[in-house]
């Protein structure tokens, strides 16, 4: 059992539910738990950079439009990263699947 399975299974035990949970239950539950842990983080992500905005903007008094200017460049420059990265990806991915092609029509 693993250490996920035992650790419900003692909740359950502890809460004095002895009901085992099927694998497939178990899958919807972790990827639920991911999704939830996944959109937390971005949304603190959101709300931090909202946070640094209004303090540069409020308490130390960084004209808006330089900001602004600013976050142009860095979300031009993130999107270069993105499409740059694509490229090798994508070629990665096609070689992957040429070869694995290849070996399965050479296998008897």
């Amino acid at each position: 059992m693993s250490m996920g399975r035992q650790r419900q299974y003692r909740d359950s035990v502890k809460a004095g539910l002895l009901v085992m949970k099927t694998e497939a239950e178990l899958n919807s539950l972790a990827r639920r738990r991911r999704w939830r842990r996944k959109l937390r983080t971005a949304l603190l992500a959101i709300v931090a950079t909202a946070a640094l905005f209004w303090g540069a903007v409020d308490l130390v008094g960084v004209p808006i439009e330089n900001l602004l200017s600013v976050l142009q460049v860095v979300v031009i420059g993130v999107l270069a990263t993105i499409i740059l990265a694509l490229l090798p990806a994508a070629l990665l991915i096609y070689l992957r699947k040429k070869y694995r092609k290849d070996d399965a029509t050479r296998s008897p």
